[in-house]
């Protein structure tokens, strides 16, 4: 993509994103000062009878002269304007905006967060979830309604910051007066207005449509990736993009990057839609012990740049491989894990789609601690709303996105059946389905040629072959036939999983082993799971308009 074409599409750059706030470039209109303040009265109607002159020329009683003096006052009292708390970046020097809210019902709050060390998300949710960095409390907002991120940008002569919303909610948010559109995002500009509904029997400046205003510093300094890290050694090679180590200048802070070049979006118009929900699905999520977070993202003429946490224990399938399989205990430990990583997921709407075990980073290979990285495929899931698109790696993937296209729907149902076929590969070193595979096996007991491997997978053809299996727990072939069900209907969930039979075996043990971890490590994952998307937000009130182009980049 052209300098140019970056030029007129990011806040940062060519406009300059050390944008000063539109409203103070305003003309004063009716009901607004200068500094953009909007005036409004809870008390119209009664405004409005006042001035037809009725009852002017009646005396009035005492009684009545109280009454009506209170009346004064009250109406007085409403009348007055709410003057929203000003933006002071000199003050917060660290602050790329400014959230200013419009009412005094909700809270302002200045935007700082550039990386995952604050053990918390990247990004900022607004919303009606208790864990929302800007909670509000009505019916018709959805629990995670929309998030605001920040990316560094360059065009290769200027430098600035890129500041978007994208839409989570199931009735829709506004930005003027537009609607973005479900799982879409927007570049803001300084002053931009959003609202979290829009009630369209009134204008835009009743306090009903009133929530918050974005105003972006006057000037944000950025540097570009490489004038701020030095990058290393090459962690891992995909179709779409390298992971390198790279290390922050001055510092021995260490990141993993993923570098992707963008002249590949022209080649592939799928891909970008992919990378700006993969950034947005990062973004969202508060820290979890067992998924990998977020930092910067680089947005550079040639390249995109996501920094990513850093662990160095390799992926889960090079260990399996290594050890040939793992011990009950092991799998149990790791499965805790990515259980409750998973329910953690779900309970946000947010469906990983690729799971495998490439996909699972070893923090330590001591003590077993596992991240799920590499969020690609990942989507969001809007209530019921099921996928219809096929993607996933062939050994892993769920039989209901094996449907031809016009019949295929799934939604999060596929993860689970994903982790039944890592289970059972790390248990006896095989996958389920015969096919070609990267895992290196014998099986004796495969004399005849089975089926292709899509066509197990979709009949759910699978067996625990001896001697392989001879030591395995009864309970653990349970778990693993319940993960592989056919019907996703049928098939147990995350939370179902971790509550199984087979996950209840040793826990002192298992304790013990989280205990190796953090002392804390048991309580965390176990605390991340208060909010449940499927079905908690009311059906769309709004129509959903036509979606914001996502040739921002």
């Amino acid at each position: 993509m052209s300098s140019s074409d970056i030029t007129q599409k990011q806040t940062s750059i060519g406009r300059s994103n050390w944008l000063l706030n539109k409203d103070n470039q305003k003309t004063e209109s009716p009901g607004e000062s200068s500094e953009g303040t909007k005036y409004y009265s809870f008390n119209q109607r009664e405004s409005e009878e006042e001035s037809d002159g009725r009852k002017r020329n009646q005396p009035a009683t005492g009684r009545e002269s109280r009454k009506m003096a209170k009346t004064a006052t009250s109406s007085q009292r409403q009348a007055e304007p709410y003057v929203p708390d000003p933006a002071q970046f000199e003050r917060h020097t660290n602050a790329w905006g400014y959230l200013q809210a419009l009412v005094p019902a909700y809270p302002s709050g200045y935007l700082e967060r550039q990386s995952y060390e604050s053990a918390t998300r990247t990004g900022y949710l607004i919303g009606r979830s208790q864990n929302s960095d800007f909670p509000c409390d009505k019916a018709e907002i959805s629990k995670q309604h929309c998030l605001i991120y920040m990316e560094n940008g360059s065009n290769g002569i200027q430098r600035g910051i890129s500041v978007y919303l994208k839409d989570l909610s199931s009735n829709g948010t506004f930005v003027n007066g537009t609607i973005v559109g479900a799982n879409q995002r927007i570049l803001l500009r300084s002053g931009d207005r959003i609202q979290l509904t829009r009630r369209t029997k009134y204008d835009d400046d009743h306090i009903c449509n009133l929530y918050y205003r974005i105003i972006l510093p006057p000037k944000f300094e950025v540097g570009t990736f490489h004038e701020e890290y030095n990058c290393g050694k090459i962690l891992g090679r995909g179709n779409f993009a390298s992971v390198y180590q790279a290390t922050q200048k001055g510092t021995t802070r260490e990141v993993a990057v993923k570098i992707i070049s963008k002249s590949r979006f022209d080649r592939r118009p799928k891909m970008l839609p992919s990378v700006i929900q993969e950034i947005g699905i990062l973004m969202s999520l508060e820290a979890h012990p067992c998924i990998i977070q977020i930092g910067k993202v680089f947005n550079e003429p040639k390249y995109l740049y996501l920094l990513l946490e850093y662990v160095r224990g390799g992926e889960l399938f090079d260990y399996v491989v290594r050890r040939k399989k793992l011990t009950e205990l092991e799998t149990r430990f790791i499965f805790l894990q990515l259980f409750c990583a998973i329910d953690f997921l779900h309970s946000r709407g947010i469906v990983h789609r690729d799971l495998k075990p490439e996909n699972v980073l070893l923090v330590d290979d001591k003590t077993l601690h596992v991240k799920i990285t590499d969020f690609g495929l990942a989507k969001m899931q809007s209530g019921q709303s099921p996928f219809q698109s096929q993607c996933g790696t062939p050994n892993y993937v769920a039989p209901e996105i094996l449907d031809p296209t016009g019949v295929r729907a799934y939604g999060r149902e596929c993860d689970l059946w994903s982790l039944g076929v890592m289970l059972y590969i790390c248990l006896c070193g095989f996958p389920p389905f015969n096919g070609m595979d990267k895992f290196s096996f014998e099986l004796s007991w495969n004399e005849l040629a089975p089926p292709p491997m899509k066509e197990q997978i979709k009949r759910g053809l699978f067996e625990f072959p001896e001697p392989y299996w001879t030591n395995i727990a009864p309970e653990a072939k349970d778990l693993i036939r319940k993960l592989l069900t056919l019907d996703p209907a049928k098939r147990i969930t995350a939370k179902g999983a971790l509550n199984h039979e087979w996950m209840q075996i040793n826990l002192e043990k298992i304790d013990d082993m989280c205990d190796n971890v953090d002392p804390f490590f048991n309580e965390k994952l176990r605390n991340h799971h208060e909010v449940d998307s499927s079905g908690s937000d009311l059906p769309p009130t709004q129509p959903m308009g036509p979606s914001f182009s996502t040739q921002d980049f």
